[in-house]
């Protein structure tokens, strides 16, 4: 016989369940909702009323991301995990987050053909830690999503359904033939809804009563007495963007849903039911149950009081591993979590009576019954019994491995040393020789520019005097021309036209015969025009 207390959180609001799976019963055996201004303690308060002192608990969490990936169907697992990895590290570089925040699971949807889809779940590592330390010194077992474990109210869905959550917000869950395909997280909730009465009524508590005595307009319900629901106003708008965004999304889904399921506090609203199926076209709509509760009239209780806790739950169910989504749990179990506990019966007794208890002082017995504090203290002492053991063949392991690896070093460090000494002289030799190939290459340089230059000069004149013959005017003489230094040339010119003078300049300097090409003034003397034109040879 196996028990775990499933605890849902959001918001102001709790909801817990206990159960109990003996072979394949399953008994409800106390649940509830509490709304809360200091969360610890409500927990504990919770825990006190269920005697859930040493009891695995289950729990959700919050703010998680969904994905979904495709990978090849063949691959193996240990591949499988690292396609799946690096996808969604490349999501996390297209959109700025970094990978290291999240802890990350996933699992199989559908197979098409070639390739499996994934769906990857991921929550940031400090909301993570943050629940953990909520319930710190009590036995929490699995934090998991709410989404997902949802499913395991009811085993015997195989058709094509979708199961509508509508807690602090809306989730879609989609099942085809009976195995998660989508989930879908909708950011308008009953959050929204309870919000707006609280600040009507001053009070959360209040506003969830209004919830459950409220009924919502449906087309069958033309006798409804209007003044009986007269927060209508602020609920009925709230739950008409959630139905238009669920029928939206489960409408564009690949899997066409043959039926609904609605659960989560907007369950308490009468006629919800009714409410969702006018907006889903012909999909039935119905709440919620169970599936292990079978004998409803035995029970004496209204089954929409289990359905308020359904979140809750299906948590425990979690917790007690009636799911086929194990690998969602974000609670990495330690050490001390693997310790078998020690069930005490008179401990139970003294714990469900209400005679004030006398202060107990902490006496171990190891031939007795263990309290809850010898029992923390024997962990404790295991605990540090074995890490000291550890820690001891850990030392001399490792100075083992040091002293070894130092004479490596030592040798290796001998080797490399030589080695240096080898390289430092073939440097200096190099550098030697590098100095003696760059004066040479220096010298072969300046020889080379020297000879260019003298047969550059040679030539410059002779070929001056080829282009002026090819480009001078028929009506222009060239007087003379002087080489006045080593590039500066001095060219006397005349005609009897200023154009004729005036092109010859103009081709002297266009067809670069010459450089930087000037002229003085031009003279004139018995019809004969003269003029000096002064250059740079190229």
């Amino acid at each position: 016989m196996s028990t775990c207390l499933g605890i849902y959180l959001e918001k102001n609001l709790i909801k817990y369940a206990k159960l109990t799976k003996n072979n394949d019963d399953i008994k409800i055996d106390s649940y509830g909702i509490k709304f809360y201004d200091d969360i610890n303690k409500t927990i504990q308060k919770i825990v006190e009323e269920t005697y859930s002192f040493n009891i695995p608990i289950s729990i959700n969490v919050s703010e998680e991301m969904y994905n979904y990936f495709e990978v090849f169907s063949g691959l193996t697992k240990r591949d499988m995990d690292i396609a799946i990895n690096t996808e969604f590290e490349l999501l996390c570089s297209e959109k700025g987050y970094k990978t290291n925040v999240y802890e990350a699971r996933h699992i199989l949807a559908n197979s098409l053909q070639e390739r499996t889809k994934i769906i990857h779940v991921s929550a940031n590592k400090a909301e993570i830690e943050r629940k953990i330390r909520e319930f710190e010194g009590l036995k929490l077992k699995t934090i998991t999503v709410l989404p997902v474990s949802i499913s395991n109210l009811n085993d015997e869905i195989r058709e094509n359904v979708a199961i509508i959550n509508i807690e602090e917000k809306t989730s879609i869950t989609i099942f085809n033939n009976g195995k998660i395909n989508d989930v879908a997280v909708i950011k308008l909730g009953m959050e929204e809804i309870l919000d707006a009465l609280n600040l009507k009524v001053n009070s959360y508590t209040k506003a969830y009563e209004i919830c459950k005595n409220s009924t919502i307009y449906t087309q069958n319900a033309k006798d409804l007495v209007i003044e009986q629901n007269e927060y209508l106003e602020d609920i009925m708008p709230i739950l008409y963007k959630i139905v238009t965004e669920c029928s939206t999304t489960i409408k564009s889904n690949e899997i066409p849903v043959d039926k609904i399921y609605i659960t989560g506090t907007a369950a308490i609203i009468n006629n919800i039911d009714f409410y969702f199926t006018e907006y889903m076209g012909n999909i039935k709509c119905e709440l919620l149950k169970p599936g292990f509760i079978k004998d409803i009239g035995a029970l004496q209780i209204n089954i929409k009081d289990y359905i308020e806790v359904n979140s809750a739950i299906s948590l425990a169910l979690q917790g007690l591993d009636s799911t086929d989504y194990k690998q969602l749990n974000f609670k990495t179990l330690g050490f001390l979590d693997k310790l078998p506990t020690i069930n005490s019966s008179s401990k139970s007794k003294e714990q469900k009576s209400d005679k004030p208890k006398k202060e107990r002082k902490i006496n171990i017995d190891f031939g007795g019954i263990f309290n809850r504090a010898e029992k923390s203290l024997i962990r404790t002492l295991m605990c540090l019994t074995v890490l000291v053991i550890m820690y001891a063949v850990g030392v001399i392991i490792i100075n083992n491995q040091m002293t070894q690896k130092i004479d490596e070093v030592n040798i290796a460090i001998e080797k490399v040393n030589a080695q240096i000494k080898e390289i430092e002289s073939d440097t200096a030799k190099t550098a030697t020789k590098t100095s003696q190939y760059n004066k040479l290459t220096q010298n072969l340089k300046d020889l080379t520019s020297r000879t260019i230059n003298r047969y550059k000069d040679l030539n410059a004149i002779p070929n001056l005097l080829n282009q002026i013959m090819a480009k001078i005017p028929r009506n222009v003489k060239v007087t003379s021309i002087k080489n006045e230094s080593e590039r500066k040339v001095t060219i006397s010119v005349e005609s009897t036209k200023y154009e004729e003078l005036g092109y010859f300049k103009a081709r002297l300097k266009a067809d670069n015969i010459l450089l930087n090409v000037t002229s003085d003034s031009a003279t004139k003397e018995a019809g004969v025009i003269r003029l000096v034109i002064k250059g740079d040879l190229p």
